[in-house]
């Protein structure tokens, strides 16, 4: 089949398909891209050479997160907001707009109790959408999330009291 039977396809976008060697649909279907990456093969981190392009496998632990938050942050007064839409469909299915490969809510949820560095002033969740959600997942993983903020928040208040009284914060006291 010519390229020019597709539709869109006229003489001028032939003759510049035809310049890439491109003059059929199946040459069409088999052209890479000029900066083409194969991500099917993983690249063991010995055998990485410099200036050459691979594919990593690995996992970013929850206290790498928290600490990449607590960098960017850098101190300042931090309102949080988390778009539930970042964790796996598994863990989150109630969403606009899911996207498979995400974090699990363990994940998140960890990353969550290791931001206390971070003055928090404020924070939300957003992207739940339970109409999409017959098991209420969704809801119970950001009820969850916005529990750990409460938390964080409660945290934040006994550290600024504890400033202002020069005593030191009883994690212990059901704060």
């Amino acid at each position: 089949m010519q390229l020019t039977e597709l539709r869109g396809v006229g003489p001028r976008l032939a003759e510049k398909l035809a310049a890439l060697g491109i003059t059929t649909v199946q040459d069409l279907l088999f052209h890479l891209p000029l900066r083409y990456q194969d991500r099917t093969r993983i690249t063991p981190i010995g055998a990485l050479q410099p200036g050459r392009d691979a594919v990593l496998e690995g996992e970013v632990r929850a206290a790498d997160i928290a600490y990449a938050i607590a960098e960017r942050t850098g101190g300042k007064k931090t309102y949080v907001t988390f778009d539930i839409d970042c964790l796996d469909p598994a863990f989150a299915p109630g969403t606009g707009t899911p996207v498979a490969g995400g974090p699990s809510s363990a994940k998140i949820l960890s990353v969550l109790r290791q931001m206390t560095q971070i003055d928090i002033v404020g924070a939300d969740v957003v992207e739940v959408a339970p109409a999409y959600d017959h098991a209420d997942i969704t809801a119970i993983a950001g009820a969850s999330v916005a529990l750990h903020y409460i938390g964080l928040l409660a945290e934040r208040k006994a550290r600024l009291e504890a400033l202002n009284n020069n005593t030191a914060v009883n994690h212990g006291s059901g704060i």
